[in-house]
């Protein structure tokens, strides 16, 4: 062995610095290559339907409020009714989920007709990074300040709060951060209208 391999450098001779460098650059390349195969293992999309029994009936549904406001019919057709933060109140503004006082909420213009009512609860509420693909949602406008600009949607669409690299339902537009991007899952893109 040459002498400047054996030759101390500290408390280890040289040729033991080399080992042990070549070692550690193993040990990363073997902890990298698990990290990529744990991410590429991932499912990108999903593809979530529900079955219904054959004997279902719907549950019905009435309403009226102070304001002057009806509904009686079934439930999902409520649920197109009420604001989820990219559906318009009666003074043309979106500033929340709650209309301002002595006001009722109007259904939007269904643009679409002959589109069948959705169930947003048979949608997950949080769809994380890694869990869609590129094209699985469509950004329909932005929230700033609690108030809503962008395409309105109508029929019962999910519609997600673009938050922390992953998509959220169920969101209060009043806490979210200016600039949020809402989206609706692409599927749907036939629902959204001016």
């Amino acid at each position: 062995m040459p002498e400047f391999l054996t030759r101390k450098l500290g408390p280890l001779p040289t040729w033991g610095w080399g080992a042990l460098a070549v070692g550690g650059f193993v040990v990363y390349r073997y902890l990298k290559n698990r990290q990529a195969a744990s991410t590429s293992a991932t499912p990108t999309s999903a593809q979530y339907s529900a079955t219904v029994p054959s004997d279902y009936t719907e549950p019905t549904a009435t309403l009226s409020t102070p304001g002057g406001f009806s509904y009686s019919g079934p439930l999902s057709g409520l649920q197109t009714l009420i604001p989820t933060g990219a559906l318009s109140s009666t003074n043309g503004s979106t500033s929340g989920d709650t209309n301002p006082p002595g006001t009722a909420a109007t259904p939007p213009p269904n643009t679409s007709p002959g589109l069948p009512a959705v169930n947003a609860a048979n949608y997950p509420q949080q769809v994380r990074y890694g869990q869609y693909g590129p094209s699985d949602y469509t950004r329909i406008g932005t929230v700033s300040g609690g108030q809503y600009t962008g395409q309105q949607v109508s029929g019962g669409v999910p519609v997600y709060a673009g938050l922390f690299g992953g998509f959220q339902q169920g969101f209060n537009m009043a806490t979210l951060p200016s600039g949020t991007d809402l989206y609706i899952p692409s599927q749907f893109s036939a629902y959204e209208h001016a």
